[in-house]
């Protein structure tokens, strides 16, 4: 019980450093995100959007290497990592990846738009800084430096927020340089983390053959992870695809400021999960399950919570940027993907790796793409309406958040199912109330039904609430 309770302690610390970094980088992301396309325009912000779109897949250049090491070594600490082992499969990887770039290169040459052409190098300059930046950060992550990990995602942001703000004083309204500053900040964070890392940098392997091994091994292990990822992110990014091949730069870019906005709500909500699952391989796995209802009951009220922040973004756009007004018509709609997205992320996705479950993650993201595809593509082709494939990606998570639900509670023989209905009630009641003018009266009907909804649970996050300070200051649970 006791070594329970220290992990507890210890991941609950690291939730506060995780939580404080996380409320300063979204502070930053939002300078960015809202002084960017207001600064430069709809259409040069459309190229850079198309940017970030493709490097945010580009992490996946790994197969699966990275999230192989995450699942195999997530219980150690840093000091009890193999080392030389760690070393000979950093340099065969490092290999592959000047591979994939160099054959990725080839493709970007087809490409007619030059400016487009431009946001594709430099997504493929993207693919070994950030896959080596991403190998380091996880090693920080899942041998519990969060400190550490903490101050990299903010150094990120606070270096872009810098260069960007230069570029605002002196005038440059070129999306090339917003691209190149992205690189600078990337580029600065892997050099950083690859200090602190750099026992499993410098010195002596265990060569060539035990580190094509070793990479091959991971691979295998973590490729199912991968693939889940892969899959998740697909049900969003399909959409986004869709409207960048079939719609025009400045469609791309209002689309893709509307899931920005969405997005900043989302970063603050996932940093919670990244001290979760190294808490959870702590413990015993007979432990693992009792913890559920008590994680997804407190971050259901900080999602719903954070929901709020929809009529905030709204009134920015309004006031601030009148060119951007048009993805009003369908912000409401997106936002409570933030409920899906943050559940899948936090909860259910950090359940099934720790409970080893990859291969059934694979099945339901997957099941969910197909889902989304069999509504979305004929929709979308026949009516070219941004509205309607929101609505069909926000059926797509909700059906592949509260199904994965469902698989991990009968998993873990935990019966008490009502929290759906409540959620999905209190998620009917936002887009209720969104469409409601004025936008106070909409704000009003929206925070009744929150207030009851934290009303009904308040005995449960009120006893969480106090076992977590108590934490800090006792060793009972």
């Amino acid at each position: 019980m006791n070594s329970i309770n220290n992990t507890l302690k210890d991941g609950l610390k690291n939730t506060i450093y995780i939580v404080l970094s996380q409320g300063l980088y979204l502070a930053l992301s939002i300078i960015t995100s809202f002084l960017l396309p207001r600064f430069l325009g709809v259409t040069e912000y459309g190229y850079w959007q198309i940017y970030l779109f493709y490097s945010s897949y580009v992490g996946f250049c790994h197969m699966g290497f990275i999230d192989g090491i995450y699942l195999r070594y997530g219980h150690n600490n840093y000091e009890e990592l193999p080392y030389d082992i760690f070393r000979s499969s950093l340099r065969v990887f490092a290999i592959i990846l000047l591979i994939i770039t160099g054959i990725s290169n080839i493709f970007v040459l087809f490409e007619l738009d030059p400016d487009k052409k431009f946001a594709l190098i430099a997504v493929n300059i993207s693919i070994i800084i950030v896959c080596l930046r991403t190998y380091f950060t996880y090693i920080l992550q899942f041998t519990n430096q969060i400190k550490r990990y903490s101050i990299t995602t903010v150094l990120n942001r606070l270096i872009f927020a810098v260069l960007v703000i230069t570029m605002f004083i002196f005038k440059i309204d070129r999306f090339e340089y917003v691209i190149i500053f992205d690189l600078l900040a990337r580029f600065s964070i892997l050099m950083l983390s690859a200090y602190w890392c750099k026992d499993i940098i410098f010195g002596k392997g265990r060569g060539g053959k035990k580190g094509i091994q070793e990479v091959w091994i991971n691979i295998k292990v973590g490729i199912n992870l991968m693939l889940a990822n892969i899959m998740g992110m697909l049900i969003t990014g399909i959409g986004r695809f869709m409207v960048e091949r079939s719609m025009s730069v400045d469609e791309f870019g209002l689309y893709s400021f509307a899931n920005t906005a969405t997005q900043l709500v989302l970063t603050f909500i996932n940093a919670i999960s990244l001290v979760i699952y190294p808490m959870l391989k702590r413990m015993d796995e007979k432990e693992i399950p009792r913890f559920y209802n008590r994680i997804n009951t407190m971050l259901c009220a900080i999602i719903f919570i954070s929901l709020l922040l929809y009529f905030l973004i709204y009134l920015i756009v309004l006031c601030f940027l009148p060119d951007y007004s048009p993805i009003l018509n369908y912000l409401y709609i997106l936002f409570p993907i933030v409920i899906a997205n943050g559940k899948i992320s936090i909860v259910i996705n950090t359940y099934y790796k720790a409970l080893r479950e990859e291969k059934a993650m694979f099945k339901a993201n997957l099941a969910c793409v197909l889902l989304f595809m069999g509504l979305a593509v004929p929709t979308f082709y026949f009516y070219k309406s941004v509205k309607l494939l929101s609505i069909c990606t926000l059926l797509a998570m909700l059906v592949l958040c509260y199904a994965s639900e469902i698989y991990l509670k009968n998993k873990m023989k935990l019966n008490n199912f009502s929290n759906i209905a409540e959620e999905l009630l209190l998620v009917l009641g936002f887009l209720v109330f969104t469409n409601l003018k004025p936008l106070w009266l909409s704000f009003i009907g929206y925070s009744i039904i929150l207030c009851v909804y934290l009303l009904k649970n308040r005995h449960e996050v009120g006893y969480y609430l106090v076992k977590i300070i108590g934490l800090f200051r006792s060793k009972e649970i």
